[in-house]
């Protein structure tokens, strides 16, 4: 099983500022356009297992994003292979949270630009590639606007 660490300040800075553009706010209940076909339990309240469960289900809709940062079923099923996710572990604020600091910092270099090592608008523009809501710095609108 994965570990679940603390979030540093600079971390939770970066989650609040994706959280804007995937959630509203932040909401680590939310799902992906309102779906309303999922169980009447908080995904908050869900094991991972449960999670997955539902993502299948929502795929018919459009999109299987979850949670505060919209984490998607490949993005899921990619980190539980990476890190060792126990499934039948709660889908909690921090879970949501480890899951994508994990991401970030395996697949987007967010311990560079913590470092220094990496300039805001290179880290910015991992995270368009990442988030579809969240602008490419170079131009403004999603890394996906023509797809």
């Amino acid at each position: 099983m994965a570990d679940i660490k603390p979030i540093t300040p600079q971390e939770r800075a970066i989650l609040d500022y994706i959280g804007k553009f995937e959630s509203k706010g932040g909401d680590y209940d939310i799902l992906y356009g309102g779906y309303k076909g999922g169980s009447d339990k908080k995904l908050t309240d869900m094991t991972i297992r449960e999670v997955l469960s539902l993502q299948d289900k929502m795929k018919s809709s459009g999109s299987s994003a979850v949670g505060a940062n919209q984490i998607i079923n490949p993005t899921l099923l990619e980190e539980i292979k990476k890190n060792g996710y126990n499934l039948d572990e709660r889908f909690s604020p921090d879970m949501q949270d480890t899951i994508i600091i994990n991401r970030l910092n395996r697949r987007r270099g967010l311990d560079d630009f913590l470092r220094g090592e990496k300039t805001m608008e290179e880290f910015g523009l991992e995270l368009s590639k990442e988030f579809a809501s969240i602008p490419n710095p170079q131009t403004g609108k999603s890394y996906y606007d023509k797809d």
